[in-house]
């Protein structure tokens, strides 16, 4: 009787532990399904704002002008800020959009700053964005993508990105 009993409990605490699991598991998906829905509607734009450099548009010129590339890269500054569109984008996307950006402008590309304030402004910025869950742990600053496979284990580092 009292082995019946250990088994029935038994299979109700599995039976338990599964549906949490499952619940878990299922609202993880859900809101990696919304971010990607969001992340969509934001790229959407930015792909709206790279249309005068499509090699498909018809009269486009055989480069940009010095004022079509600066106001390419004003536009994209000022989609990047736009309702938090910057928070969307894995790191790897966001460098080079970043990139991207400053060639378009004309300006000179820098990594780090060297200000201790604006550093820790910046890494305030990658908690940010790690908190939203868009970037792995490894991607804050000065951490080694090593690292963060170690501590994140491969799996989880992979779906990430």
């Amino acid at each position: 009787m009292a082995l019946a009993q250990l088994i029935v409990n038994s299979a109700i605490a599995f039976l338990i532990a599964g549906i949490g699991l499952y619940a878990a598991n299922s609202y993880r998906l859900q809101a990696r399904i919304r971010l990607l829905e969001i992340r969509v509607e934001a790229y959407r734009k930015l792909f709206r704002l790279t249309e005068a450099t499509s090699p498909t548009r018809l009269g486009r010129a055989e480069s940009l002008s010095e004022e079509e590339a600066r106001a390419l890269g004003k536009a994209i500054y000022d989609w990047y800020y736009e309702n938090g569109n910057g928070l969307l984008m894995p790191n790897r996307t966001r460098l080079m959009l970043q990139a991207l950006q400053r060639k378009l402008q004309g300006q000179p590309l820098r990594r780090l700053p060297t200000d201790p304030l604006l550093q820790e402004v910046a890494q305030f910025r990658h908690a940010l964005r790690r908190d939203v869950g868009v970037f792995a742990s490894d991607e804050f600053v000065g951490s080694s993508r090593r690292e963060g496979r170690r501590r994140l284990g491969r799996r989880r580092f992979r779906r990430l990105e």
